[in-house]
């Protein structure tokens, strides 16, 4: 990493605390950019257990007020991903048990247009990749989607995911490598006229999204 990059992460991690402890205070302004900077990771993570938008975007709301209500105990000086990941799956599991029909019917493309990839903030090269690759995951168990999504596609940190999931790195980068490797078989056996666009060697590659994300966007 260079010593820009460096400076950029610190930065965004020191931000991220100003904003945390002032929403402590109580400003409304504060929390609205926390909501903004995490909205779309907690959307996606969300619709990966649901599988449907409209639940998804209720568990959003759900794990917002869930982080708004614990903000007095979170610390400034951690990562908010990963508390917030862990909310959003359970919030998001909760909800499946109640409503356990609606999580197996599939998401409406329609409803799904602006934002039917894994990653609402990764740019795909087309929406035939797109739909493909979403296709290709519904063959990963859950949390080798969870993992998929959030290390392969989101590029979270490992021990962030680690600590989200409560499963060691090690577990984390196993998932990853199975779920790699599954992903890449179904496009080499239903797809592959796409499969440069997942690098199409050992181990596929997202197609590539127009601007860098950082972990802590």
């Amino acid at each position: 990493m260079g010593l820009a990059s460096t400076l950029g992460t610190v930065k965004e991690v020191l931000l991220e605390s100003d904003l945390i402890r002032r929403a402590q205070t109580g400003d409304i302004e504060a929390f609205d950019r926390l909501v903004a900077r995490h909205g779309r990771l907690v959307l996606s993570m969300a619709r990966t257990v649901t599988r449907q938008q409209q639940d998804a975007e209720d568990v959003a709301q759900e794990a917002f007020l869930r982080l708004y209500r614990a903000l007095d105990r979170i610390d400034p000086e951690r990562p908010l991903e990963a508390w917030l990941v862990r909310v959003t799956i359970n919030a998001a599991r909760s909800y499946v048990s109640r409503n356990p029909a609606r999580s197996e019917e599939e998401l409406d493309p329609a409803r799904e247009e602006a934002s039917a990839s894994p990653d609402p903030g990764r740019e795909f090269d087309g929406g035939e990749v797109r739909d493909a690759l979403n296709e290709a995951i519904k063959g990963l168990t859950l949390r080798e989607r969870e993992v998929f999504l959030l290390r392969d596609v989101q590029e979270i940190e490992t021990s962030i995911i680690a600590e989200a999931l409560g499963i060691s790195s090690v577990t984390v980068r196993r998932l990853s490598s199975t779920s790699r490797t599954k992903v890449q078989a179904w496009f080499i056996a239903n797809r592959p006229e796409h499969l440069a666009d997942f690098g199409g060697g050992s181990s596929p590659t997202p197609p590539k999204k127009t601007q860098k994300k950082s972990s802590n966007s």
